[in-house]
């Protein structure tokens, strides 16, 4: 009530003008229980009764401020209701000084909860202020208004809906109820009176019942309003239950008994096994099924019975869990009489060894289902240094990427999760470029223990760039092996060594190939061979010492030097018989064929100059002699490919008498004709001279003239020069 008069308090403290405030000489002041404020004359005072018959008062407090004397010489007249009632306001006449006052006592007891209403009238008369003026008549003038609560309570049942009051001491009961439905209750706190009303507290006990949309409290309840909230009945078994509702309502309460009875059917269940006894389960306990073999089965016989005192459904009957299967269900919904029972079969059927789970549900009852299968369950799985990663047929074994050329190594295992032993038979990769390989494979066949792990390394070296796959086969089982290559880094420079600049022809020079740094994958190669010819065709005798022109090589990785066929780290080559210019240029690549040979603008090669030179002869032989001629055959070369003359010197015998010896030979008309020909190609600059010779004698002689002639030299000239001298002896 102490708020209720506090909002009062401000009301009539707004209503006050400024000017009564400081001119009216009379002063009112309110005091209700601890609170006091100061109301304009004709003001309403509000008196608020807690109910009939319970009276309240305010204290009213009349001070003069004027500045002469308040002359009260009548008592206060009361005009309205008797229910309010006034304390005297001393013996009159009563005349106040300036700032003295006097007291009295409102009083209002309420007979209804009807607003009452009165009027309290004091006159009085203040002098004047001057000595023998008249006086000026004045009049106090409050206006009362009483007000009381008047608190009932009812209730509505949500199967009809019909208020119905009910007193405290009463009981609301829901009757029967289902059990595990929840019927609710309105529950109304209506005032009736034109006061306002606490509503201080509601609290419930008994498990069964509960508060239902409770507004915030405390509350007050104003005249003609409501307050309403909801009582939920929750049967959870079947029989009586008992409550109690407790509202508070200031320094008053009411207490409601609560009732109830709960109604329905309640279910037993038991478990018939294949072999062995009878089981009763409850709801939520968790049913273990025998080890049972995959592929294998077992079943029970599960009964339900209804112990209730009313027929209860059965609306559902399933089971989760792919291991578990229902089978002989009724039709549903069904509905069990009391003592009445329904049976179905539930067969545990394992599809993987371990422990296996489900759920049965029976209505709204459920049961965990547990049972473990045997047999072997292989899983998969790889490393690639990082993190071990679970794989499935057929799923993707990845490689972490890397350049072509080198090499990663994954870990394979295989465990055993399973119950029972497994045996691997056969573990292989369908590819074989070599790329995916098999490092440290297991000892097979081999018989895998429960928890046991088989483990073997997997080889990835990329050959090309991007993705390689291929296929790893464990007996049935197909996993996809997959890498992803980049460029391997560039080829270091490189450089030759051993011949350089001009060499000679028919020479074989030899060569070596290096590398600036060590590379770190293993590089194949080919050194290629061309010639520049400064005559009409090139020798056909330029190749390798190996033969052909084209050379293959490998540097083994983190060298340098290249290898050549036969381990050789040098590698021959023959200059030929014409005159031009020898190129080498090497090409690299990796063992698996990807060019690794620089850009052209940075591409080196070893350049060999056979420059044009005079003749060379190799040879000088007697071909056919007789007693008066001889025929010279000369062989030789000349890398221009032309020879002008040949210049032949005979040595005759100390006693000979031979009037010419030196013969020089115009060759250039033959020669010409004959390097000019597609026969003389395949000979390069090689060359073969038979040169007949006759001799006369200008007397006679006794003796065959070729044995006066002791040898023969010869050399052979071109636009270079002139070759060696040969000689050979004629006897």
């Amino acid at each position: 009530m102490r708020t209720h008069l506090f909002a009062v308090a401000a009301v009539l403290a707004s209503l006050m003008p400024a000017a009564a405030q400081t001119s009216a000489p009379i002063q009112i002041r309110v005091r209700q229980q601890d609170s006091v404020f100061i109301v304009p004359n004709g003001s309403t005072l509000n008196m608020a009764a807690t109910a009939v018959g319970k009276p309240v008062s305010l204290s009213i407090t009349i001070t003069y401020q004027g500045n002469t004397t308040a002359l009260f010489s009548a008592p206060p007249a009361l005009v309205g209701s008797t229910a309010f009632t006034f304390s005297s306001i001393g013996e009159l006449p009563l005349t106040l000084q300036q700032n003295s006052s006097f007291t009295f006592n409102a009083i209002y007891t309420p007979v209804s909860a009807t607003t009452a209403g009165a009027q309290v009238s004091i006159g009085y008369t203040e002098a004047g202020l001057i000595p023998g003026s008249p006086s000026v008549a004045g009049n106090i003038l409050l206006n009362l208004t009483g007000t009381t609560p008047d608190i009932s309570l009812s209730y509505a049942l949500s199967a009809n809906a019909n208020v119905v009051p009910i007193a405290t001491g009463g009981t609301l009961s829901f009757g029967e109820i289902p059990v595990n439905t929840t019927p609710t209750a309105t529950f109304i706190i209506l005032n009736r009176g034109g006061g306002s009303g606490p509503v201080t507290s509601v609290a419930i006990t008994g498990e069964a019942f509960q508060l239902v949309s409770l507004p915030l409290l405390p509350a007050t309840l104003a005249g003609n309003t409501a307050l309403q909230f909801g009582i939920r009945y929750s049967p959870k078994k079947i029989g009586p239950d008992t409550g109690s509702l407790r509202i508070t309502l200031g320094a008053d309460s009411a207490t409601i008994t609560l009732q109830g009875s709960g109604t329905g059917s309640t279910f037993s269940y038991e478990l018939l096994p294949e072999t062995g006894d009878r089981t009763e389960i409850q709801p939520n306990q968790s049913i273990a099924v025998p080890d049972t073999a995959v592929a294998g089965r077992f079943s029970y016989i599960v009964q339900v019975r209804n112990n209730g005192n009313a027929p209860g459904p059965v609306n559902i009957i399933s089971v989760s869990g792919v291991n578990f299967v229902l089978a002989d269900l009724p039709f549903l919904p069904f509905t069990l009489a009391p003592n009445e029972f329904l049976s179905f079969t539930l067969t545990f059927q394992p599809t993987q060894p371990g422990r296996l789970t489900g759920r049965l549900r029976i209505g709204n009852d459920v049961f965990d289902l547990a049972g473990t299968g045997i047999g072997s369950k292989l899983t998969y799985s790889y490393n690639n240094g990082t993190v071990a990663t679970t794989v499935q047929s057929p799923g993707a074994v990845l490689f972490s990427p890397l350049p072509v050329g080198q090499s990663v190594i994954t870990r394979f295992e295989i465990k055993n999760e399973g119950t029972a032993a497994a045996a691997i038979n056969s573990i292989g990769i369908s590819e074989t470029r070599g790329v995916f390989r098999l490092e440290t494979p297991p000892q097979l066949p081999a018989s895998l223990d429960p928890g046991a792990t088989l483990a073997f390394n997997i080889a990835f070296t990329p050959a090309v760039t991007g993705l390689s796959t291929a296929q790893l086969l464990v007996d049935t089982q197909i996993f996809t092996l997959s890498g992803f290559a980049s460029q391997p880094p560039p080829l270091p420079g490189f450089q030759f060594s051993g011949a350089t600049g001009t060499v000679d022809a028919f020479q074989q020079p030899g060569v070596r190939l290096t590398l600036l740094d060590p590379y770190p994958i293993a590089v194949q190669g080919v050194l290629t061979l061309t010639i520049e010819s400064e005559s009409f065709s090139a020798d056909p005798a330029v190749q390798f010492s190996s033969g052909g022109r084209s050379v293959t090589f490998t540097i083994p990785a983190n060298t340098t030097e290249a290898v050549f066929p036969n381990g050789a780290k040098e590698i021959r080559l023959q200059t030929g018989t014409v005159a031009g210019v020898l190129t080498l240029t090497p090409s690299f690549a990796t063992q698996s064929g990807l060019d690794l040979t620089p850009a052209p603008a940075a591409n080196k090669t070893l350049k060999l100059t056979v420059p044009r030179r005079a003749p060379g002869l190799v040879s000088l032989q007697v071909a056919a002699r007789s007693a008066d001629s001889v025929t010279l055959l000369i062989t030789g070369f000349t890398t221009t490919r032309s020879i002008r003359n040949a210049e032949v010197q005979f040595t005759g015998k100390a006693d000979a008498k031979i009037a010419e010896t030196r013969f020089t030979l115009d060759l250039g008309t033959i020669s010409t004709a004959w390097f000019r020909t597609t026969a003389s190609e395949p000979f390069g600059g090689q060359f073969s001279l038979t040169i007949p010779f006759t001799f006369r004698a200008s007397t006679a002689v006794t003796q065959p003239i070729i044995d006066s002639l002791e040898s023969a030299s010869l050399t052979v000239t071109n636009e270079a020069g002139t070759s060696n001298r040969l000689s050979v002896p004629l006897q």
